[in-house]
C-alpha cells in the first residue's frame, strides 16, 4: 500500500509538471522605497484592481527588495498600498510606471483591521469587531509547517493535545476542549468521527495550498453556529493567481528523534502545487501531497522485532497520508464568481502490539508472533461557492458534500518471517455523511451609512455509521443521523464614527432537540489615541456530538454507551481585547491585552452509573453520558509585537483558570491555573536573501480535568517547553528555496503526570505522558517555476 501510494504521487506529479500554460499576460513591476533612507519596504501590502473591469484585482505584499510583480492585469488600474509604518497611498496607473514610489514613514499607525475571508472579505460591512489572529503564508514556510498542527502549537491561547497511539491531535482554546472549537476549511465545517467542524484532528489537514490562517477567538455562534464557542480556526486554500502557469514541487526530509533512514525510520514528506490562469476569469489549481511518518520507536525495537517482552512495537505509531486536491475559479460576470473544490484524503495507521505470542512451528523450532491492527481512513470533500454582487450589497452560497469512511483490518503477525498468518481483511467500521449549505446577503441596507444588516441561513444533515466502539460481543452497531437547520441575522450599527456595536440573532433547530436561540453583541471603540476596545459577548450554546448520543461500546471488558436522552449544553461567553499600535521612529508597536470568561452549564461529561438490575453479576463498570458538570474558565493573555526594518518580534503569554464541578451540588472547588507562554523571532537578512526564525511555546504546570470510563478525574501534568529555529534561503530569483530546521530543541518526549487513574480501578498513579517525539532536523528544497 506504501509502495502504491508513492508510485501514485509521482505518476500525478510527472501529469502536472507536463502541463503546459497559457499564453503570458502583461507584467506589471512596482517599487515602493522609503522617502527618507531610500531603503526597499518589505511587507507593504498592495492591492491593485482594474478600472475597466473592477471585480479583476490582484493583491500581495512586497518582497525583500520592495517589488510587487504580476501580470494579467491590463491598465489603466487602481493602485493602494497599505502598511503599519508608512502612508496609504490611492494613485490610478494609466501606463507601466518605471520609477520607484517613495513612501513617507509616519507617525499614525493605521487602524488595525480584521479582514474576514471570501464571502466578507470584499464587501462594504466592516468586520474588525471580532478578536481574529491571523498566521500567514510566511509564518507556515517559517514552521516547515505541512499540517495544521505544526503551526498552531506556538499560540499562547492554543495548547495542542497529541496522541501517540493513534496519531490524532486536538486544539483546546481558552481551556475548553476541542469540542467548543469550530474548525473550516473556507468557511466549511470539517467532518470528523465525533460530528461537524468540532474536535477534528488537525494532522489531517493539510498545508500546502493554504494562504493565510484565521483564529477568531470568542464566541461566534450566530455567524458560524452551535459548537463555536472558544471561536473557530479558518483556513482559507489560495484561489487566485496572478501567473499564467505556476509549479511548485518540494521534497522535505524529516528525523524523528534521533532516528532516520530511508527506508524505514524518519519523516519524508513529497509535495507538488500546480496553479494555472488559463484567462483573466479562468483559474485552475491541483495538488498533491505525500507525508510518510515512520513511528517513533523511543526505547521500542519496530514491527519486526521479537525477544524481551513488550519491547516490540512503536512508542508513536507509523502513520502514511496522501492528499489530493483540485480547484476552478471562474468569474462568469463582472459580479459572479463560482468556485469548486474537490479534495481527497487518505491515511494508513500501523498499530503494532507490543505482546508476544509464543508457540512451536512445525519444525519444532520456536515462533513469535502478535496482533497487530491497521486502520484505513478515506475522506473526500467537494464544495461549490457563489458569490454575486448586487449593487452595494452581495450574496453567497456555499454548498459542500462530505464523506469519510474508515476501515480495520485485524491479522496475526509472523515476526520472524515478516509476513501475516492470518487476518481479517479491511471491513468498515466507521463512515461518516455530511451534506452541508450556508447562504448569506450582506450589506442588505446599503443607502444607510450607519446601520449594515447580513442574514442568511445554514443547513447541515450529518448520517453515520461507527462499529469502532461495538466489540465482537456486540450486535448493537450505532447508525444515526443528525441535522441541524438555522437562520441568523447581525447588523452593525454606527451611530458615532468611534462606536460601532453588533448585535445578532440565530434559531437553531436541531433534529433531536426543539428550537433555541442563540445570541451575541459585539461592540468596537475607537479612541483619539489609537486604543480600540473590543467586546463580544454571546451564549455559549452546545449540541451533544454523536459519540456523546450514540456510542456503543460493549464487549466481555467494556459497558460504555452513548445518552440520546441529554440536553444540550448553554451559558455565556465574554471576551474582551484591548490593543493600541504605536510608532516610535523606524520602530512599529503593537500592543494588546484581552481577558475572557466562559461559563458552561449542563456540560456533557462521561459518568458512572448503577445497573438497573442490582442483582447482576459483573465486574464491568458502566458509563455513560449525562449533563452533570458546570463548567467555567477564566483567564488573561496578553501579545505584544515589534518591527524594526528586517526584524520582528512578537510575545505572548496567558495564565487561564478551569473549574468544573457537579450541578446541584454546594462545591467550592477552586480554579485551576495554567501559565503559558510563547515567542517568536525572525529575522530577513536582504543582502543574502535568508531569513532565519526562532520559536518557543512554555507550557506551566497544569492541574486540569481528564475524562475516561472511570468518570472525571483531576490530574496534574509538569512543565515544558517546545522551542524551534529555521533558516531559509532563497536563490535564483526566488525559484529556489533551501529550508533547514530544527524542531523540540529542548528534546521533550513525555512529560511527568500524577493523578491519571490505573486501568479499571479508582485509585490514582503517577506516570508519564507522551508530548512530542524528542528533537528532530529537517532539510526542505522547493522549487518554484513560473510562466
Amino acid at each position: 500500500m506504501r509502495q502504491r501510494n508513492v508510485t501514485i504521487f509521482w505518476a500525478l506529479a510527472l501529469t502536472i509538471l507536463l502541463y503546459s500554460g497559457a499564453a503570458q499576460g502583461q507584467s506589471v513591476e512596482l517599487q515602493f522605497l522609503d522617502h527618507e533612507t531610500n531603503e526597499p519596504i518589505v511587507g507593504m501590502g498592495v492591492l491593485l484592481q482594474s478600472i475597466s473591469d473592477p471585480q479583476q484585482s490582484v493583491q500581495g505584499v512586497t518582497d525583500i527588495d520592495g517589488y510587487f510583480r504580476t501580470s494579467d492585469l491590463a491598465h489603466p488600474l487602481r493602485l493602494q498600498t497599505q502598511h503599519l509604518s508608512y502612508e496609504a497611498l490611492i494613485e490610478t496607473l494609466s501606463e507601466a510606471k518605471k520609477e520607484p514610489f517613495r513612501l513617507q514613514p509616519t507617525a499614525t499607525v493605521m487602524q488595525d483591521v480584521t479582514v474576514m475571508s471570501d464571502a466578507y472579505q470584499n464587501h462594504a460591512t466592516d468586520k474588525d469587531l471580532y478578536v481574529v489572529q491571523e498566521i500567514n503564508r510566511q509564518t507556515i514556510e517559517q514552521l516547515g509547517g505541512n499540517d495544521l498542527s505544526d503551526v498552531l502549537n506556538f499560540n499562547p491561547n492554543i495548547s495542542v493535545t497529541p496522541n501517540a497511539s493513534d496519531g490524532k491531535s486536538t486544539v483546546s482554546m481558552f481551556g475548553l476542549s476541542g469540542e467548543y472549537v469550530k474548525i473550516l476549511i473556507d468557511n466549511i465545517p470539517v467532518i470528523s468521527d465525533n460530528g461537524v467542524g468540532n474536535d477534528i484532528d488537525i494532522t489531517q489537514l493539510n498545508l500546502d495550498n493554504v494562504e493565510r490562517i484565521e483564529v477568531t477567538e470568542g464566541s461566534m455562534g450566530v455567524m458560524y453556529g452551535s459548537n463555536a464557542i472558544a471561536g473557530i480556526i479558518n483556513i482559507i486554500t489560495k484561489k487566485d493567481n496572478p501567473s499564467p502557469l505556476q509549479i511548485s514541487a518540494s521534497v522535505q526530509e524529516e528525523t524523528v528523534g534521533s532516528e532516520y533512514n530511508w527506508s524505514d525510520e524518519g519523516r519524508h514528506i513529497q509535495r507538488i502545487q500546480l496553479s494555472s490562469s488559463i484567462n483573466p476569469k479562468l483559474t485552475l489549481t491541483a495538488g498533491a501531497n505525500h507525508n510518510d511518518f515512520k513511528g517513533f520507536k523511543n526505547d521500542h525495537r519496530g514491527e519486526n522485532y521479537y525477544g524481551s517482552e513488550g519491547v516490540r512495537g512503536y512508542e508513536w505509531n507509523p502513520k502514511e497520508q496522501l492528499n489530493l486536491n483540485a480547484g476552478i475559479n471562474y468569474r462568469i460576470s463582472q459580479s459572479t464568481k463560482l468556485a469548486y473544490k474537490f479534495a481527497y484524503y487518505q491515511e494508513n495507521l500501523y498499530i503494532h502490539d507490543t505482546t508476544l505470542l509464543g508457540g512451536v512451528g512445525i519444525d519444532g523450532l520456536p515462533e513469535y508472533k502478535a496482533r497487530d491492527k491497521k486502520y484505513l481512513t478515506k475522506r473526500q470533500v467537494q464544495s461549490l461557492s457563489l458569490d454575486q454582487q448586487i449593487g452595494q450589497s452581495s450574496a453567497t452560497i456555499f454548498l459542500s458534500y462530505q464523506k469519510q469512511t474508515r476501515y480495520l483490518e485485524d491479522y496475526t503477525y509472523d515476526i520472524e518471517h515478516q509476513a501475516k498468518v492470518s487476518t481479517t481483511g479491511l471491513y468498515k467500521n466507521q463512515s461518516s455523511e455530511l451534506i452541508y449549505s450556508k447562504g448569506l446577503v450582506d450589506n442588505l441596507l446599503p443607502h444607510l451609512t450607519w446601520l449594515s444588516l447580513t442574514t442568511g441561513y445554514e443547513f447541515d444533515f450529518q448520517r453515520g455509521y461507527d462499529a469502532i466502539a461495538s466489540g465482537k460481543y456486540s450486535n448493537n452497531v450505532s447508525q444515526q443521523s443528525l441535522r441541524n437547520t438555522d437562520i441568523f441575522v447581525q447588523t452593525d450599527w454606527s451611530m458615532i464614527p468611534s462606536l460601532t456595536l453588533s448585535p445578532g440573532l440565530r434559531i437553531n433547530n436541531n433534529s433531536s432537540y426543539d428550537n433555541h436561540l442563540i445570541w451575541s453583541m459585539a461592540a468596537i471603540l475607537k479612541s483619539p489615541r489609537q486604543f480600540t476596545t473590543q467586546l463580544v459577548v454571546g451564549s455559549a450554546y452546545k449540541t451533544p456530538n454523536y459519540t456523546q448520543l450514540y456510542r456503543y461500546f460493549v464487549d466481555a471488558n467494556h459497558d460504555v454507551t452513548g445518552n440520546p436522552d441529554l440536553e444540550p449544553e448553554d451559558g455565556v461567553s465574554i471576551m474582551l481585547n484591548l490593543s493600541k499600535p504605536s510608532h516610535l521612529g523606524l520602530v512599529t508597536f503593537k500592543n494588546e491585552i484581552k481577558g475572557y470568561h466562559f461559563n458552561i452549564k449542563d456540560k456533557v461529561d462521561l459518568a458512572l452509573v448503577t445497573d438497573a438490575d442490582p442483582t447482576a453479576v459483573s465486574d464491568i463498570q458502566r458509563s455513560t453520558y449525562l449533563n452533570i458538570n458546570q463548567y467555567q474558565t477564566i483567564g488573561i493573555s496578553t501579545s505584544n509585537q515589534v518591527q524594526i526594518k528586517h526584524l520582528s518580534l512578537q510575545l505572548g503569554a496567558a495564565y487561564t483558570g478551569v473549574r468544573q464541578s457537579l450541578e446541584n451540588e454546594n462545591t467550592d472547588e477552586d480554579y485551576l491555573f495554567t501559565l503559558t507562554g510563547s515567542g517568536q523571532l525572525a529575522y530577513l537578512f536582504s543582502k543574502i536573501n535568508t531569513t532565519a526564525a526562532v520559536n518557543i511555546k512554555y507550557n506551566g504546570s497544569n492541574e486540569r480535568y481528564a475524562q475516561n470510563e472511570d468518570g472525571i478525574n483531576k490530574i496534574t501534568v509538569a512543565p515544558y517547553t517546545f522551542l524551534d529555529a529555521s533558516m531559509q534561503k532563497n536563490l535564483f530569483d526566488n525559484s529556489l528555496s533551501i529550508k533547514i530546521g530544527a524542531r523540540n530543541l529542548l528534546d521533550v518526549v513525555s512529560v511527568s503526570t500524577t493523578g491519571l487513574p490505573s486501568s479499571g480501578h479508582s485509585s490514582s498513579t503517577s506516570t508519564s505522558q507522551l508530548f512530542g517525539y524528542g528533537r528532530s532536523y529537517f532539510v526542505n528544497l522547493t522549487y518554484t517555476f513560473k510562466k
